[in-house]
């Protein structure tokens, strides 16, 4: 498994930092902060789909609500967590977190 670093700055890369979004996080701290919440949560470490279903819920989901916008980044990223947790468990019937399946 890469480290917490490793992953963070390879999947913050032109993809994630170029999205041509109003409500992209422009801030220079992401991928100090997303270092930081994959070593909280391994299970989104596991896998790139899950790092990147993690920051798909970021970018289109919690990043661009007008009610958590202004929120702090870790909390932004805490509740993408919980919001791609609870959409694998759903759609795969199962902590798909934790299956190296999905």
């Amino acid at each position: 498994m890469m480290s917490y670093q490793n992953l963070a700055e390879d999947y913050i890369q032109p993809q994630y930092t170029s999205l041509k979004l109003e409500c992209k996080n422009t801030s220079a701290n992401f991928s100090q902060e997303l270092q930081l919440f994959l070593s909280l949560h391994p299970e989104f470490s596991s896998s790139k789909s899950h790092l990147d279903f993690l920051l798909y819920c970021f970018d289109y989901y919690i990043n661009c609500d007008p009610v958590s916008r202004d929120l702090p980044l870790q909390e932004k990223l805490e509740r993408s967590g919980e919001m791609a947790k609870n959409f694998m468990t759903i759609v795969v019937g199962q902590n798909a977190l934790h299956c190296n399946e999905y």
